[in-house]
């Protein structure tokens, strides 16, 4: 990493260019307020450091989203305000285009202006910056007190409240009728496991947990067929037993606020997790009830309404504040059937390892990391809030399912019912972000859309560390983000950022957003005349019939294991959920660039063979692994991209 003088100066510099970019189109460069921000932003970035871009300008913003959003005055502090006004001084010409002295938003705000203020004072909000040991010890400790303070019990709730719990638990119920726990394909995802295990040794399962055996015997959920039980009977026999297992928190990088919590799940409980989340977000996202409305692999559904809802329209966004961690074990208890809950037990972990080595028992029902988190506090939140609108508008199931919205955390009801949403959600143990609860005239955010009258005012945010050795994700990130401020017409920053990479590594151009390699996208030059002039190998591809330059791009570091046995042939199996059949005919293009008539041979003769030994499995499977998108013992190691080298189109 730069040393920290130095990384501050190209920082004052990206701001200082993009202040250019904006404020330059509302001022003239020697007027009297562009200076004085212009030395505003230099003395204090020296002054404060980093925090300046990290801290205080995000402050700025989310007290101007905070007015937005409920409709009341602007209450700013760290900045020297105008003379009898609220605004202030500090982008005063952008702010007052926004505010009338008073701090109220005016009736013709402009959303342009809009976009570009909050540009300026959100760019740097998520740089990941490394954190200190204190904001890491005060995170685990939030984390430790949150689950200390759950105290939710059906048993404290009034008559009106349990009966909106009542009408929930039948929601899901029927939302959950007839699906069956125990039908489940287990995998595992890409995240570390508490246990330790990477790569092929994440399917060779060492330890038998009693909790899970309850519901998932090890013999029917972690072998393939009886084949494969009768092969390896002795490593069964000396499995280590543990009554169940225990999660161990971790912590990552967020952004400039500090860490983010996750907690790794034990081999096993991930193992099952991922089966059963798999079963639930398909179930979710088919049925009458939840289609459309409970949604995890499409963000645009929320986004729209969002967008929707800016004009001044009829609905709201509402954010929930720790979301994960204040779903109670209780919560879900009281709203799951038992079968479901039985399940979803057997493959908790109840105990979490905090950094400093201390063991708490659970009180939420699955902290962040765990793969059934996601869709059980989606599918929570929606049934509540549904079970809300009946109540307190008497309305039936069909018409008040109309009106929600959930994507994890992020909720969209109609106005009339956000009141009621926000008073009665906190009952269940659950808190709302007050800040981030859109509800006044013309601002709303949902699923990354900011949106203000039918404008979309998301800012574009850095987040990679600036590098001068510009590894391969900081290269990609930063070449992505000067093609992205070019796009938006920040020209001065995209030159600006242009230019310091070419100095470390000479980066083609290319006319249009292809997907090959990574390139500076400008679309006002000659791509082969940009690139003789940068000095960049260029040549006509005579088999293909285009143009090509010297180029680089971002690949994954592969490791490769002599491994072609059984736990092999399990992970090919449990990735035939990439493939799965359920899929929208829309969505086919992300599948394998196979026929779907040969992958329901396939998947056919896989069923099979399901008593059959191991070479004729791995007949079948093993040497068909690229029909998988897989290939035999090699897998991706998490993290570890590279730069390499080689012939990108350019034309």
């Amino acid at each position: 990493m730069e040393t920290q003088n130095s990384l501050l100066d190209f920082y004052i510099e990206v701001y200082c260019h993009l202040h250019s970019d904006v404020a330059g189109a509302y001022a003239s460069t020697g007027s009297v307020e562009y200076v004085r921000d212009r030395r505003e932003i230099v003395n204090r970035a020296r002054s404060e450091g980093l925090g300046f871009f990290t801290k205080s300008l995000p402050k700025l913003g989310k007290a101007l989203d905070r007015a937005l959003a409920s409709g009341e005055c602007l209450q700013c502090s760290g900045f020297k305000l105008k003379r009898n006004t609220q605004l202030p001084e500090f982008l005063g010409t952008l702010f007052k285009h926004i505010f009338d002295d008073t701090g109220r938003e005016r009736s013709d705000a402009c959303p342009k202006v809009l976009g570009q203020l909050r540009q300026l004072l959100f760019v740097l909000y998520k740089l990941e910056l490394p954190y200190n040991e204190e904001t890491a010890k005060r995170t685990v400790q939030q984390f430790a007190k949150v689950d200390e303070e759950l105290d939710f019990h059906p048993s404290n709730l009034d008559d009106g409240t349990t009966s909106i719990l009542q009408t929930a638990r039948g929601i899901i119920s029927r939302v959950l009728s007839g699906l069956c726990s125990r039908d489940i394909c287990p995998s595992h995802g890409p995240g570390a496991v508490a246990t330790g295990e990477r790569g092929v040794q994440k399917r060779r399962f060492t330890r038998l947990d009693l909790s899970i055996e309850t519901w998932y015997p090890f013999t029917e959920y972690f072998r393939f067929n009886m084949t494969h039980v009768a092969d390896t009977v002795q490593d069964i026999q000396s499995l280590e037993l543990v009554t169940a297992g225990t999660a161990k928190v971790v912590l990552v990088p967020k952004d400039s606020r500090g860490p983010r919590i996750i907690s790794c799940e034990p081999l096993s409980n991930q193992w099952i997790q991922q089966g059963q989340k798999d079963v639930i977000v398909r179930r979710l996202e088919s049925h009458t009830l939840t289609r459309g409305h409970v949604n995890f692999t499409d963000q645009n559904v929320n986004r729209d309404l969002a967008m929707s809802g800016s004009r001044g329209g009829t609905v709201c966004t509402l954010d929930m504040k720790e979301a994960s961690d204040r779903v109670s074990l209780n919560l879900v208890a009281s709203l799951f059937p038992r079968e479901w809950l039985e399940a979803l037990l057997a493959s908790r972990s109840y105990e979490t390892m905090l950094p400093d080595g201390t063991v708490i028992h659970l009180k939420k029902f699955a902290p962040m990391g765990s793969a059934v988190c996601f869709p059980v506090e989606a599918l929570i939140f929606w049934a509540l809030t549904v079970s809300i609108v009946m109540h307190t508008r008497g309305l039936s199931l069909a018409r008040a399912r109309r009106t929600v919205y959930v994507y994890g955390d992020d909720i969209i009801c109609s106005c009339d019912d956000q009141a009621a949403v926000r008073e009665y959600l906190p009952k269940f143990g659950l808190l709302l972000n007050e800040d981030k609860c859109c509800t006044g005239r013309f601002y709303r955010e949902s699923c990354g859309c900011d949106a203000y009258k039918g404008v979309d005012v998301t800012p574009m945010k850095i987040s990679s560390v600036w590098c001068s050795r510009l590894r391969a994700g900081t290269y990609d990130s930063y070449v992505a983000y000067s093609n992205a401020a070019y796009l938006r017409g920040y020209f001065a920053l995209s030159e600006f950022l242009e230019n310091r990479i070419q100095k470390i590594r000479p980066t083609p151009y290319t006319n249009g957003d292809l997907p090959l390699g990574i390139s500076f996208v400008r679309a006002h030059v000659i791509a082969r005349k940009q690139n003789r002039e940068a000095n960049i190998p260029t040549r006509f591809n005579m088999k293909l019939q285009r143009w090509e330059a010297r180029g680089w791009s971002n690949t994954p570091t592969y490791q490769r294991y002599a491994s072609k046995d059984w736990d092999e042939l399990l992970r090919v199996v449990s990735n035939q959920k990439s493939w799965d059949p359920f899929r929208k005919e829309e969505e086919q293009h992300l599948l394998p660039s196979v026929q779907k008539t040969e992958r329901r041979l396939v998947a056919a003769r896989a069923a099979q063979l399901r008593g059959a030994t191991f070479l004729e499995i791995q007949e079948a499977l093993i040497g068909k692994t690229q029909t998988f998108g897989l290939e035999a013992g090699v897998y991706a190691m998490p993290h570890r991209n590279r730069l390499k080298r080689g012939w990108i189109p350019v034309a």
